[in-house]
């Protein structure tokens, strides 16, 4: 079996946020979390994109001002 990393994960999230599966993708950033991998500016990008195809804007904005908090900046993945 070959451990996760961050691109892993990241496809995951991606995938899932693709599809509209915001909580399997919510579920993911968790999981990655837990298992020592800090979510990235691809991770949440990846997220806010399934909030915004559902209409979850508040949630989107929610996340970009959490992450200064986290040592990561919004870039053009997030516009």
């Amino acid at each position: 079996q070959i451990p996760a990393n961050k691109i892993t994960y990241n496809t995951v999230i991606n995938t899932c946020a693709t599809k509209g599966e915001t909580r399997r993708a919510e579920m993911w950033i968790k999981q990655m979390a837990a298992n020592g991998i800090n979510p990235d500016v691809v991770s949440y990008g990846a997220l806010c994109k399934a909030y915004a195809r559902e209409g979850s804007y508040t949630k989107v904005n929610s996340i970009i001002e959490s992450l200064d908090s986290k040592g990561l900046k919004a870039n053009e993945y997030f516009y």
